[in-house]
């Protein structure tokens, strides 16, 4: 069983400094619940500001796997 959680409500371009820890803060509080996050997305594709936060939660101790393939998934 897993949960999906989508945090993206506004475009990584437009993320102010104070938005962007506020992301990470927030994304922080939910994902140390799990033992383990799930990180999905399309390496061309992937925008600085979402490489950052994957960074800023294994920095503060959480276990974050990447998959980049569908197949990776379950």
């Amino acid at each position: 069983m897993y949960d999906r959680i989508q945090w993206y409500e506004k475009h990584p371009k437009t993320v102010t400094s104070s938005e962007k820890r506020k992301l990470f803060d927030d994304a922080f509080d939910v994902l140390q619940l799990y033992n383990v996050a799930y990180f999905y997305y399309n390496p061309g594709r992937l925008h600085p500001l979402y490489r950052e936060l994957v960074q800023e939660m294994k920095r503060r101790g959480l276990e974050v796997l990447e998959m980049t393939h569908l197949d990776e998934i379950l």
